[in-house]
């Protein structure tokens, strides 16, 4: 960045954080130490850019504008975190000798920016759902960035970011919670029997997108989707919302990614993820088998029924009895859903 001009330095489209880990990889090789500094200070850059409330600008300096927003557009900040936790928990940057003090920093960093992605994930009618490509500094609203980025629910960024929460060794109740209420929504807002075509020129070039409607394809979702009932959206550069790919212009209809089915990979890993965090709490936390709690959305002592009553404490002890321990545990037992197995 020329240090004379008011722009700022970028974390968009992989900006910093690409050209740090090149540094560190370039310097792996040649050993010069103005590469390692050059990493260094791209990290002190990255922590001193970081909201209080754990978010990052799109620049910093910060810049008039849209930029200023907490800013998952492009995975930018799920970037920046991913990067920080690797310089404090991995070995992969042990060679540019980085001080304890700055790893400290890094991981402080991550542990805020994980606070400000549940404080900013969206509540449609009470229940989590996902999140905007950028949110309000102040009130963690979903937030309008160009003319034909709208407030409204993304497909994409909010992929990235739950699998970030997923990848979290030991997750905290909320971070569950927020995971699974995500996964929820993904199920509940995906598009079915639908796929975009693109249809190219001689040179390779995507001249026009249409939208097929056909049986038996991959769920996708919308890049934009209503914050109130989850339906995709389009734009043009007039800001208008359309809710039919063909009826933007040619520039933003060939011009952008409408469509992402990013979310899938959430969908792939959630069962496994799901099963290893029950395990997990079910050795850490001290269960009272008299009184479980069993809640799908991950807020309670297990997330199924059956993983409850394998967890019991077992006895050696006759038939007789095991009937009557198992009618006990299952009257104590209740869902978090409010409504009780047995009262």
């Amino acid at each position: 960045m020329d240090k004379n001009d008011n722009v700022g330095a970028t974390i968009d489209n992989g900006a910093t954080t690409l050209e740090m880990i090149f540094l560190a990889k370039v310097y792996a090789h040649h050993n010069h130490e103005r590469y390692r500094i050059a990493f260094i200070k791209g990290l002190e850059y990255l922590i001193q850019a970081q909201y209080e409330n754990g978010g990052w600008p799109q620049f910093y300096p910060l810049r008039k504008g849209y930029y200023t927003h907490i800013t998952y557009n492009d995975d930018a900040m799920v970037n920046v975190m991913n990067l920080l936790r690797d310089i404090y928990e991995t070995q992969k940057y042990d060679h540019l000798n980085i001080s304890a003090a700055l790893k400290n920093a890094a991981k402080n960093a991550f542990d805020k920016g994980v606070q400000c992605i549940l404080k900013t994930q969206y509540k449609q009618n009470g229940v989590l759902t996902a999140w905007c490509a950028q949110h309000d500094v102040e009130t963690y609203a979903p937030a309008k960035a160009r003319a034909y980025e709208l407030p409204s629910l993304s497909g994409k960024e909010s992929a990235k970011i739950v699998l970030l929460l997923m990848s979290i060794k030991n997750p905290s109740e909320e971070i569950i919670n927020s995971v699974t209420a995500a996964s929820n929504w993904f199920k509940k807002a995906q598009i079915t029997d639908t796929r975009v075509e693109r249809i190219y020129n001689s040179d390779g070039k995507v001249i026009d997108k249409k939208v097929i409607a056909e049986h038996n394809v991959k769920p996708i979702w919308g890049r934009f989707m209503n914050l109130d009932d989850n339906r995709a959206f389009f734009c043009d550069r007039d800001g208008i919302k359309k809710y039919s790919l063909s009826e933007i212009g040619d520039e933003r209809r060939n011009g952008y990614r409408w469509y992402t089915d990013e979310p899938q990979e959430v969908l792939d890993e959630f069962s496994q993820w799901q099963k290893n965090v029950t395990i997990k709490r079910t050795k850490v936390n001290k269960i009272d088998i008299y009184n479980m709690t069993v809640a799908k959305d991950g807020s309670g002592d297990f997330f199924d029924l059956q993983s409850a009553i394998n967890a019991a404490k077992g006895f050696l002890i006759n038939r007789l009895q095991y009937c009557s321990r198992m009618a006990y545990i299952m009257k104590r037992l209740r869902y978090m859903n409010g409504i009780p197995i047995c009262v």
